[in-house]
């Protein structure tokens, strides 16, 4: 996704709401050791992922929220 198109997104949100989000750049994934990354493999690859389904974030995020409730219910019942 283009940077562009993120800030586009996020402007919709009411600034103040906590977001669940995790992003890597050309930067962050040369920095792991690959040499052969270019910009040309870079915006190609990007394609190829914005086509991707992640429904894993959103297990993620529901057992992050189910953790939640869980502690939260612990620390009540510990006042």
């Amino acid at each position: 996704m283009k940077v562009s198109t993120a800030i586009e997104l996020l402007k919709e949100l009411d600034p103040n709401a906590q977001i669940a989000a995790q992003w890597y750049d050309q930067e962050d994934m040369t920095a792991h050791g690959d040499d052969e990354m270019n910009t040309e493999v870079w915006n190609l690859a990007m394609e190829i992922f914005n086509n991707y389904e992640f429904p894993d974030m959103h297990y993620a995020v529901e057992q992050a929220i189910d953790e939640a409730k869980q502690r939260l219910a612990k620390e009540e019942t510990h006042a």
